[in-house]
């Protein structure tokens, strides 16, 4: 009755999860990620990723005491995850995926297995085991360590693995354009050269237009992009004559709501904290997380309905 109590209890930390706090005698308030909960035992293994991830960093999850874990970190949102990493296939880039897959299949074997994930994080083990799968696969060790750190720092899924494309670059500015039309011109422009007819740059009232616009129709009515756009267009450029010489294009617009959406976080309010977990938001872990406990679940997909038997 006891290991099955305590194993239920192991049940608080889930991996993946976004710990904060003072774990050592060092006083000092860091953050962690739940690299693995073993079923087995009263431990919890965690990565240290405070601080700014560096693409040469390989640096390892440590074993801690779950108790002292329990007492002494909270789990916390997590913050370290890139934007695109919550994102589906659909709405990645092919490359990135093709990057992604192809780093995953060099760690897949270290990690999926709770048997070799063992042995991984094992410090008396870990070095032949990287060693003899590195040399098996014909890539250095250092990049086995590299990726494996990285699949830990950021969420312990394969998309954890996607190129960093959004934090590459110095940060930059935002830039105003002036009064010549910037970008590819448009038919008109092309056939009878620039005139009022030829568009006009995006300016910040009107990405204050949009954020407004997308908060009423595409977050609280559901409205496609489209349908925002045309909403938009009664509402917040009433007296636009021709409209396609006074307010953005359609083009422009969906441009610049899809950078919108994602960071003021609109997808997730426009499905609800429950459908957007249930849909869109990558699910850690693997099979073996719910699959394998106190007792036997029975997971069954046949049905339109989630059912799961729980033999006692």
């Amino acid at each position: 009755m006891f290991e099955k109590l305590a194993m239920t209890t192991l049940a608080a930390f889930k991996v993946g999860d976004v710990l904060f706090g003072d774990l050592f005698a060092d006083q000092t308030e860091r953050l962690y990620r739940v690299a693995w909960v073993p079923l087995s035992a009263s431990s919890v293994f965690l990565l240290d990723i405070t601080g700014q991830y560096r693409r040469t960093t390989s640096r390892m999850p440590r074993r801690c005491n779950y108790e002292d874990v329990h007492d002494r970190l909270d789990v916390i949102p997590d913050t370290v995850r890139t934007s695109e990493m919550s994102d589906l296939d659909r709405a990645l880039d092919p490359s990135a995926i093709l990057i992604r897959d192809n780093n995953f299949n060099l760690i897949a074997a270290l990690v999926e297995s709770d048997v070799c994930l063992a042995d991984t994080l094992d410090g008396a083990s870990r070095g032949e085991v990287i060693r003899t799968h590195a040399a098996f696969l014909k890539v250095t060790v250092s990049r086995i360590y590299r990726l494996l750190t990285k699949y830990w720092w950021f969420g312990c899924d394969r998309n954890a693995l996607l190129p960093l494309r959004s934090r590459q670059g110095a940060p930059g500015r935002r830039r105003l354009g002036g009064t010549r039309k910037l970008g590819r011109p448009n038919s008109h422009a092309r056939l009878y050269g620039p005139s009022e007819h030829s568009g006009r740059n995006v300016t910040q009232d009107d990405e204050r237009k949009f954020i407004d616009a997308l908060e009423e129709y595409f977050v609280r009515k559901l409205y496609s992009l489209p349908e925002t756009y045309k909403a938009m267009e009664r509402s917040h450029y009433p007296i636009a004559e021709p409209a396609h010489a006074v307010m953005p294009s359609l083009d422009q617009f969906v441009y610049h709501a899809r950078r919108l959406i994602s960071a003021h976080g609109m997808r997730r309010r426009r499905l609800g904290e429950r459908e957007w977990t249930r849909t869109e938001r990558p699910l850690p872990g693997s099979a073996a997380d719910i699959s394998l406990g106190p007792t036997d679940i029975y997971d069954m997909d046949g049905v339109d309905l989630k059912v799961e038997a729980v033999t006692e």
